[in-house]
């Protein structure tokens, strides 16, 4: 009996292998032919992007969907957080810390502002991750992000949960060229009514 919920579990856990190799395949596959063409939901504006790529699911959301963003590292290095001073982006002041990889940005007043990263580890959002974040090469990860926003406040353990609201949005990351300096890319823009 014992054997028999074994091997069922084993044949199981194949079976969920071999999916997600298939899966892996194939998302490589779209991502590397619309490295060589513009596709619809992605947008590099760099040439060093060519080994990084981030894309939502959708180009239009309604308040409240989900955001489902890839981030797929074909490149020979991981993608990790920029830890330099030399790329920056524009922060809303309760953004946090605690986060690395990607920020989620909203069109305001004329310019980008990064209101939440895609995703955040453990510490207070007042401080930094205790260990670098990063996506390792060759890996694709799949975030969510519910339109909200986690605004920092007081001692970085106090997290305030605010809607994003309606507007124009992008994901945008840095990544490392072949010169050690850093470029950023963009996911194409997406609007949530």
């Amino acid at each position: 009996m014992l054997a028999e919920k074994n091997n069922k579990f084993f044949a199981g856990l194949i079976i969920v292998i071999i999916a997600v190799v298939v899966l892996d395949v194939m998302v490589y596959a779209v991502y590397k032919g619309m490295s060589n063409q513009s596709g619809p939901n992605l947008k590099i504006n760099s040439v060093q992007a060519a080994s990084m790529a981030i894309k939502t699911d959708k180009l239009n959301y309604i308040q409240g969907e989900e955001v489902v963003v890839t981030v797929i590292n074909a490149s020979s290095k991981p993608i990790r957080e920029n830890d330099e001073e030399a790329v920056t982006v524009n922060g809303a002041p309760n953004l946090g810390k605690n986060y690395g990889v990607a920020l989620i940005e909203k069109y305001d007043n004329g310019g980008w502002l990064a209101i939440e990263p895609l995703w955040r580890c453990d510490a207070p959002c007042d401080e930094l991750c205790p260990e670098i974040q990063a996506i390792k090469s060759g890996e694709i990860k799949i975030f969510t992000w519910d339109q909200t926003r986690k605004l920092c406040q007081g001692d970085g353990v106090d997290i305030k949960i605010a809607n994003a609201g309606a507007g124009r949005y992008r994901v945008t990351s840095a990544i490392l060229n072949l010169s050690g300096a850093y470029k950023m890319i963009h996911s194409k823009e997406f609007v949530i009514k």
